[in-house]
């Protein structure tokens, strides 16, 4: 799949998610319920050849508590980081879309589906959290679990549309 070399691994105090490279200068998008209250974050990219080589410490930049999103930028990122292209065309109900993700611990997994709605100002929250989100949403109905937060929802051409957030 198209920019899955942009999609990396987020290592949190308690949790494992995923993320996807924004800039090649290393600030990576993911969700804030995977390094929430995380005092050490690890990113892990694809780009180099070992695994002691492809691990890079990373600080958070900026949260949108609302939204279940946060900036992380990569300390020292290697030069072969890879950034997503972002689509700028709306989808619409129906498109097909891909997921990559790192569900229940399997690393650089794909997954594909349809959107079945697109849902404004949704809210939700999470049975281990008291926060309250609230955000514009694509309803899929591509599998994903735990581990596949943070990571991208990809259009037909492997642009990011979105941020997979929850099953």
């Amino acid at each position: 799949m198209k920019n899955a070399e942009s999609v990396v691994i987020i290592l949190a105090d308690d949790a494992l998610g995923s993320g996807v490279v924004l800039s090649k200068t290393g600030y990576v998008l993911t969700n804030l319920h995977v390094i929430k209250g995380s005092k050490e974050l690890v990113v892990i990219c694809s780009c180099m050849d070992t695994y002691e080589e492809s691990r890079f410490d990373a600080e958070v930049i900026k949260i949108d508590e609302k939204k279940d999103l946060a900036l992380l930028k990569i300390i020292n990122p290697p030069y072969s980081l890879v950034s997503i292209k972002v689509s700028k065309v709306i989808p619409k109900v129906g498109e097909e879309v891909h997921a990559i993700g790192h569900p229940e611990g399997e690393i650089w997994t794909y997954t594909q589906g349809y959107i079945s709605q697109i849902r404004y100002d949704y809210e939700w929250d999470y049975d281990d959290d008291k926060t309250e989100f609230i955000a514009d949403v694509y309803q899929t109905q591509t599998p994903i679990t735990e581990g596949s937060s943070g990571g991208p929802l990809l259009n037909q051409a492997g642009n990011l549309i979105g941020i997979n957030t929850f099953g």
